[in-house]
């Protein structure tokens, strides 16, 4: 199943790589390179963490894309998804349709909620 239908939000990847600076501890700066813009949908999938008050620190989401994203998306890079943030958790899923001679449907990857 081609999940096209579904996937109707812009979602913006930012692909993050060293730099030539550091900062005062003489770590590099990464620097951010915008590596597409993809339709996408983004859905919950856990959320953890609760403090006292009842806040939620942690939020781990599901990221759907078009195929063309292929290997373009990975850790660390951020998405950007209806203007909420986010950082990618590991590698793509690269889905492949085995009744379409191994076309790629689409790519799915891990997504957990960034204030950065």
């Amino acid at each position: 199943m081609k999940p096209d239908g579904l996937l109707w939000r812009d979602v913006t990847v930012e692909h993050l790589a060293p730099g030539g600076e550091t900062d005062e501890y003489g770590n590099p700066i990464d620097t951010v390179r915008v590596s597409g813009v993809f339709k996408g949908y983004a859905w919950l999938v856990k959320d953890d963490e609760r403090t006292v008050a009842g806040d939620v620190t942690t939020q781990e989401w599901r990221l759907v894309l078009e195929a063309n994203a292929g290997r373009r998306i990975g850790s660390p890079d951020r998405v950007t998804v209806e203007g909420d943030r986010f950082e990618v958790i590991g590698l793509p899923w690269i889905v492949t349709n085995p009744r379409a001679k191994g076309s790629v449907s689409h790519v799915e990857v891990t997504i957990r909620r960034s204030d950065g």
